[in-house]
């Protein structure tokens, strides 16, 4: 896994967050929204399980 992004970085929507290796296959993980990043849950190199959050984004006009 590679992580794209720290936590306070300003993102746009679409923008490429995380990378997931996984089966020779790289999956881009995209912001949905723009917004701010508040937590960047996961380290570079580590393995996740499917549906493990990875990174919280907070949009613009949204409570941190």
């Amino acid at each position: 896994m590679t992580v794209l992004v720290a936590a306070d970085e300003i993102v746009e929507a679409g923008q490429d967050l995380v990378i997931i290796e996984s089966m020779k296959t790289e999956h881009l993980v995209k912001s949905p929204r723009d917004g701010t990043v508040e937590r960047v849950l996961v380290q570079e190199g580590e393995q996740v399980e499917r549906g493990v959050v990875l990174v919280v984004v907070v949009g613009i006009g949204e409570e941190r």
